[in-house]
């Protein structure tokens, strides 16, 4: 694998082999602590190699494709034809830094290091330590104060500085903090950890404010969540009524059967949600198969009839074409291209939609499309 054709094999590969330097070393201070093969350790092995993968440390690779940033932030020059050399050379460098990462913390901190199953010897700190290491190499070299050609020692001497933060203030953690953050398990639990650890050292030094972390602020938001609710609604409602005003103007009594299909599967759906109501023991009223439609219904609706004018025509009546097309900068001469507002709304709806999560949530830029969109249709007075 180490001398493999392929680069995303030999990267692959690299990772294995920093991590079980990192756990085989009797100079390391993560040694033993690793599980590697057989050897079983309070630490596994999978978040050490997805942290690898995530931080930055190492590029990212496709078949033999590195990215663009691998170049700019990566400990891994790809532009260094001597495969085994580079690969030898970034084993060392990856694994000291690493180590002199975790060696601060045991040094300075030896109250939160020697924990088990705590923010720093634990598999979901594993991985938002890691991937923090990585996080601040990239600020650092965006910053000028190193660059990809710096030393471990000369990386870790800038980087020490946010570790202190992040020990600082994870002392200084309320019992109520702490015991929330060590309790997030499940699907996500990594990226959480490494956001809270982001956030941890952001609250001290503010210009540490990587991308990632404030996408994840603005999704935490709940009054910017509850505005792009509220515009998305609004949209959604407009769609509706215009929508099924225009199948009444073109086809009279008959509009129904021109969607006959797309009806059936609302029919449906109208059961469906009726039955759920009678198991739960929601007392409701027969729901209503034309607020079951989703957005492509009405997008099917609005491309088959996209054009189209009533056979007795007003100046009141707005084409489909007319009301619908929006231009987002993608492109505005084909059909498609002016209805991709639509599959863009539709897949923000799926984050605003969920009110009970903070898993699926809008960022600030999702929010100005919706209004954006919502400009469109409800002109200001």
């Amino acid at each position: 694998m180490l001398n493999s054709t392929k680069a995303d094999s030999r990267i692959k590969a690299l990772r294995s082999s920093i991590i079980r330097a990192l756990g085989n070393k009797s100079s390391s201070p993560l040694y033993n602590k690793i599980s590697i093969g057989e050897d079983t350790s309070n630490l596994t092995f999978k978040p050490f190699s997805d942290a690898l993968l995530s931080s930055g440390l190492l590029p990212k690779v496709s078949g033999n494709k590195f990215s663009e940033e691998s170049h700019k932030y990566s400990m891994y020059n790809p532009l260094n034809l001597n495969h085994l050399e580079e690969m030898d050379r970034a084993k060392g460098n990856i694994e000291k830094l690493i180590s002199l990462s975790y060696d601060f913390v045991e040094t300075n901190y030896s109250e939160i290091y020697n924990k088990e199953k705590y923010f720093i010897l634990s598999n979901r700190g594993t991985y938002a330590f890691i991937c923090l290491i990585g996080s601040l190499n990239t600020y650092l070299i965006d910053s000028g104060k190193i660059s990809r050609e710096s030393s471990p020692e000369e990386r870790f001497n800038f980087i020490k500085y946010y570790l202190g933060i992040l020990c600082e203030q994870i002392l200084n953690l309320s019992p109520e903090e702490e015991k929330r953050q060590l309790e997030l398990l499940g699907a996500g639990a990594n990226v959480k950890w490494l956001r809270f650890f982001q956030s941890l050292v952001n609250k001290v030094e503010q210009l540490y404010s990587p991308k990632d972390l404030e996408d994840w602020k603005e999704r935490q938001n709940d009054d910017l969540q509850n505005h792009g609710r509220k515009l998305g609604v609004e949209i959604e409602k407009f769609i509706k009524k215009s929508t099924l005003s225009k199948l009444q103007a073109l086809f009279g009594e008959n509009w129904e059967l021109e969607i006959g299909s797309i009806k059936r599967e609302c029919v449906e759906r109208a059961l469906q949600e009726d039955e759920r109501n009678y198991k739960e023991g929601i007392s409701k009223e027969a729901v209503d198969w034309k607020d079951m439609f989703n957005i492509n219904d009405y997008k099917t609706i609005i491309e088959k009839n996209w054009i189209k004018k009533p056979d007795i025509s007003t100046n009141e009546f707005v084409t489909f074409e007319k009301e619908f097309s929006i231009d987002i900068s993608k492109g505005f001469n084909s059909k498609s291209e002016k209805l991709q507002w639509i599959s863009n709304f539709n897949s923000y709806r799926n984050l605003w939609a969920h009110e009970g999560t903070k898993e699926k949530r809008l960022n600030k830029e999702e929010v100005v499309f919706l209004e954006f969109i919502h400009s469109k249709f409800y002109k200001k007075s």
